[in-house]
């Protein structure tokens, strides 16, 4: 759909993290990060003015978009995969969940992914949708600013590109400063799935010392999370967990973690201070091409 914007000569690819209270920006090049810089904002109506300023004021000009949108501005549901050949799949999503969905599909822009194969289970997708006027916005968003917007995916597929090692289950910890906990397990590049544990938002405001009653709570919801895999995924048992926290004392937290589940969890090291942990979806959208493109064409015009 978009092969001439991947053709464009610009030397450095752009991450930008789309969210209610934030713009977050990475700049990455092939020597790997370059620039970082995050914005507070009081609603997405200020996309366009806050990544125009940080662009401008960066000279970012030139650079390819891609496009990450948090949590707050997208939905999904899981369905049986419509019995159609590959190449009218996308077609088939508004009929397929029609009666699923309260807005108007008018007002909708659609895409799927593929939900790994678990045994004795039909096929299914996972079918994302979001209110069109947000991706509009993302569009002009971009244009206004100079730049070529080459994607635009969803937290948890830019989150799952972090977890890469083939032939080894994984599980990534993380949470945003503003957010609950979000949890998500990936196999062989899959994503297999993602949850939010709600009653942890004090996770990353964790000190010295720590909340031992939240610790235990949070290692028993993970502790759930890993039984499901082997249970009703039916894939190999978790062997590397990773954790990534705007907090001083991530280090110490997924130490924690580890005792309560038995296992060792690392955190994430950010480039310079833990609260850039913030911008992490913006960093890993970078190498992000392939499973989520809201860019509909009719958007995108």
């Amino acid at each position: 759909m978009f092969t001439k914007l991947w053709q464009t000569k610009a030397s450095h690819s752009i991450g930008v993290y789309f969210r209610p209270d934030m713009i977050a920006v990475v700049v990455m090049n092939k020597s790997g990060l370059q620039q970082l810089h995050t914005k507070p904002i009081t609603s997405s109506e200020l996309w366009p003015q806050a990544l125009a300023e940080i662009v401008s004021k960066n000279q970012l000009k030139k650079g390819r978009v891609y496009g990450v949108l948090s949590q707050h501005f997208y939905q999904q549901l899981q369905i049986e995969r419509p019995n159609v050949a590959d190449d009218e799949l996308t077609q088939s999503l508004p009929f397929a969940i029609k009666e699923l969905v309260s807005e108007p599909l008018h007002e909708l822009v659609l895409d799927y992914y593929q939900v790994p194969a678990v045994p004795m289970m039909a096929e299914r997708l996972n079918v994302i949708y979001s209110q069109k006027s947000v991706i509009k916005r993302v569009v002009k968003s971009v244009a206004e600013a100079g730049l070529t917007l080459e994607h635009i995916g969803i937290e948890e597929l830019a989150l799952a590109n972090l977890l890469t090692a083939q032939a080894e289950t994984q599980m990534l910890i993380y949470q945003h400063s503003a957010d609950d906990v979000r949890i998500s397990v990936v196999r062989d590049n899959a994503l297999y799935f993602s949850r939010h544990l709600r009653g942890f938002q004090s996770l990353c405001q964790q000190a010295q010392q720590m909340d031992t009653f939240l610790l235990e709570g949070l290692g028993l919801e993970l502790q759930r999370s890993l039984d499901y895999v082997v249970a009703q995924l039916k894939i190999a048992d978790v062997n590397r967990i990773k954790l990534s926290l705007p907090s001083p004392y991530a280090n110490e937290i997924a130490e924690q973690i580890g005792e309560t589940l038995g296992r060792k969890v690392i955190a994430i090291p950010m480039p310079d201070t833990p609260e850039q942990g913030d911008a992490l979806p913006a960093m890993a959208a970078i190498p992000f091409i392939g499973q989520i493109n809201l860019v509909a064409d009719e958007v995108a015009e």
